[in-house]
């Protein structure tokens, strides 16, 4: 079930996404749909590109809610990890604001 704030917290992994690859991309295109694979088979972005994704993901979170949450303590190892599933765990960690 999507909140008002989960969908916030997709739109940051958007922008996140477009800064890091630098290619603004269309709602719905490439990249940005909740089911878009961030860790696991067939990701999205590269290693290096995906260092640049945290770090930003990282800096819009602090600005939107003022609060430090590091985006590598969010995914366990081995797991396959979606633009959705992230925004939930985010917004599990933001707790009320989050929701």
């Amino acid at each position: 079930m999507e909140t008002t704030q989960t969908s916030e917290i997709e739109r940051a992994i958007y922008a996140a996404i477009d800064e890091a690859t630098r290619e603004p991309v269309e709602p719905g295109g490439p990249g940005r749909t909740p089911d878009t694979v961030l860790v696991g088979d067939d990701p999205l972005l590269d290693s290096m590109t995906f260092v640049m994704f945290a770090l930003n993901l990282e800096k819009e979170l602090d600005r939107r809610y003022g609060e430090t949450i590091s985006v590598m303590d969010l995914i366990a190892a081995g797991e396959q990890l979606t633009v959705e599933a992230l925004a939930r765990r985010i917004a599990r960690r933001l707790g009320p604001r989050g929701e």
